[in-house]
Order: structure tokens, then C-alpha cells, then sequence
């Protein structure tokens, strides 16, 4: 399933005289995945922009970066990652993860808000995580 629709954009710049063209490339898709994305592709060094309507926008010539960063980001958004906005939120999800024992990484993100991505051994585990922190985002009584 394709999770990340690329668009093509022309920034064209006057220096002095000259026109000058940087072709930048654009990805959107789920909030999560793009912050995995956006986030993969600076530790790569690629500086980016965030557009509302266009998603994620990077230059053109770094293709290479741009897919090594959406693998990187496609294993984030498989491996039960979740972006924490509150503080509530946040006390629940460690609450959980201290009494399952559940191995995660954890990094902040530019705004400050944490990224834990969450991992599991099997399709089955992987399933019941999905189910618990969505579950844990809003109450917490879950299962």
C-alpha cells in the first residue's frame, strides 16, 4: 500500500541577472508518516520544508536520500509508532510500556513533541500494539 503521494514543484529564484530553477519534490501522507519522514531525511542532512497542501518538500537531486528515508519511515509506521502531543497522553503510554516490558526508542522531534515507535515480534503483537495505543491516546482503561 502506498502511503506517500509525490508531487514535482519549481521554485524559480532571480539572482542578479540569472534565473535560477531548484526543483523541489513534495510527499504527503498521514501525519505520522510524515513526521517519520521529514525526520529521516534531516539525519540525512536534507533540508525540508512542510507544506499544508504539498506535505514534506525536499530538493529534487537527493532521490537517493528521499527513498532511504521513506523505507526508514514505512518501518516506523509499521512498528506501532506513536507521535505524543500531551502530557496525559504521555503518562499513559509510559505507564504501559513500564508494565509490558515492551522494548521501544524514543527521539524528539522538531516541535519538541516525543516519537516512540514501539516494537513488536509478531504480526499478532504488532496488531495489539496498533490496538492499544490508539486506545491509550484517548482513556486509560484499555485492555
Amino acid at each position: 500500500m502506498k502511503r506517500a503521494l509525490t508531487t514535482t514543484v519549481l521554485t524559480i529564484s532571480l539572482f542578479g541577472c540569472d534565473l535560477v530553477a531548484e526543483k523541489r519534490t513534495c510527499r504527503s501522507g498521514t501525519e505520522l508518516y510524515m513526521v517519520a519522514f521529514e525526520r529521516e531525511l534531516r539525519a540525512q542532512g536534507v533540508e525540508t520544508t512542510r507544506d499544508k497542501e504539498e506535505g514534506v518538500c525536499f530538493p529534487s537531486d537527493k532521490y537517493i536520500e528521499s527513498n532511504r528515508a521513506m523505507h526508514r519511515a514505512d518501518e516506523y509506521y509499521r512498528g506501532a509508532a506513536v507521535l505524543i502531543k500531551n502530557k496525559e497522553h504521555e503518562i499513559r503510554i509510559r505507564e504501559w510500556l513500564l508494565k509490558d516490558e515492551r522494548k521501544y526508542s524514543e527521539s524528539q522531534i522538531e516541535s519538541g513533541f516525543p516519537f516512540i515507535v514501539i516494537y513488536s515480534g509478531s504480526k499478532e503483537q504488532f496488531e495489539n500494539t496498533k490496538f492499544t495505543l490508539n486506545c491509550l491516546q484517548y482513556s486509560d482503561g484499555c485492555p
